[in-house]
């Protein structure tokens, strides 16, 4: 999908046989992405735009239901993808740039959305490794920081959902399958969260520059 083609995208979407609650859903959040994703450079949206492209490409009237539960595999964990992604770009946009936090940043917290963390060996040595980190930890953290207060509940919820359904995927047992109402609202889930995260950011983007302070 190429950036500013959304219009013709939402014209697939009636094409492609969606229910009106569907397509009213996937036509509001469109248009939001596409206000905040014009302001991301190219590289940050990319894996949303084939997510999308996925989702829609399953709408088709004549993909098999074969081929539209792999569209919608692939739908969710390029979403799921894209989500780690647009975290990741804008963790280090906030720890590179000054002027987007509004309070101190601890020392911790930068750790933190740097993916690392510090050591003391015995030889008095400071090492610093790389750290993994749930992505759903990370996001909430840059919300905090970004829009000065926690993520919404409702928000959060639907964050684990998404993530669970991933890892259901990703970890598949026997006897245990997804269903495509979970896909959806899964991958709904991850956009909405990408939105609201790009909206803070903006918004933080727009006050008045200030000194990056760290804390002890």
């Amino acid at each position: 999908m190429k950036r500013g083609s959304f219009q013709s995208e939402r014209s697939f979407a009636s094409c492609y046989g969606m229910n009106q609650e569907l397509q009213s859903q996937f036509e509001a959040t469109l248009v939001e992405f596409s206000a905040v994703s014009e302001r991301l450079p190219k590289e940050a949206s990319q894996l949303w735009y084939d997510a999308i492209r996925f989702f829609v490409e399953s709408r088709r009237k004549r993909v098999s239901a074969e081929r539209r539960a792999r569209l919608w595999r692939a739908t969710v964990l390029t979403a799921a993808a894209a989500f780690e992604g647009w975290t990741n770009f804008l963790a280090v946009d906030v720890v590179s740039n000054a002027r987007l936090v509004a309070r101190k940043l601890s020392e911790f917290e930068i750790d933190c959305l740097s993916e690392q963390r510090k050591s003391l060996r015995d030889r008095g040595k400071v090492d610093v490794e790389k750290g993994k980190l749930s992505s759903i930890s990370r996001f909430a953290l840059l919300y905090r920081i970004l829009g000065n207060g926690e993520l919404p509940d409702k928000l959060h919820s639907a964050l684990k959902a998404a993530i669970g359904v991933r890892d259901a995927l990703v970890h598949p047992k026997p006897g245990n399958s997804v269903e495509q109402s979970s896909l959806w609202e899964a991958f709904v889930s991850y956009w909405a969260a990408d939105i609201a995260l790009a909206k803070v950011w903006e918004k933080a983007r727009s006050r008045p520059p200030g000194p990056l302070l760290v804390t002890q």
